[in-house]
């Protein structure tokens, strides 16, 4: 299928994790990069605003009483073909590199981010294994799945060998 959308602006950058906030001209990289969870799509009519599906997970429990989210990645789910990520499956270093990039960048963060406000649940994500991360809350949070759909996944390849600013 094709999605059209327009804007009246250049996106301000192509770096998700480091957006201020959103902004209308971003659409387009909020479209090209997975977060851990998404919206859920309605079909002929739209989903209830609370349901999420997941994007680069494929499976969570919500443990310890709600203060612990471990989300299983799906298996097979693959970067970009190009250079330098070279279509390499994504894994739970690269939620992680994610992660700490977007607790001290993002705009959305204080909605999130323990460090960047009181009232907001995520302390910590750390990989259990490969393809296993673990959220570890500071309370329980009835929308913690919807807050993560504010969380866009880079690679780590982002750190380094590319700029997520100008390149996708």
């Amino acid at each position: 299928g094709t999605f059209r959308t327009s804007a009246t602006s250049d996106p301000p950058s192509w770096d998700v994790l480091a957006r201020s906030s959103a902004t209308p001209s971003a659409l387009p990289t909020d479209l090209a990069y997975q977060s851990l969870v998404r919206a859920q799509v309605g079909y002929l009519k739209p989903a209830p605003a609370s349901e999420v599906e997941g994007d680069a997970a494929g499976s969570w429990e919500i443990l310890d009483d709600g203060l612990r989210v471990v989300m299983k990645l799906r298996p097979n789910n693959r970067f970009d073909p190009r250079s330098p990520t070279n279509g390499r499956v994504m894994n739970s270093d690269d939620v992680v590199f994610s992660w700490k990039k977007f607790e001290q960048l993002s705009g959305n963060r204080s909605q999130v981010a323990r460090s960047a406000s009181k009232y907001a649940p995520v302390e910590s994500v750390t990989a259990v294994d490969a393809q296993t991360v673990s959220l570890r809350l500071a309370f329980r949070d009835a929308d913690i799945l919807g807050r993560l759909t504010t969380l866009p996944i880079q690679s780590t390849e982002a750190e380094s060998q590319y700029n997520p600013k100008n390149e996708m």
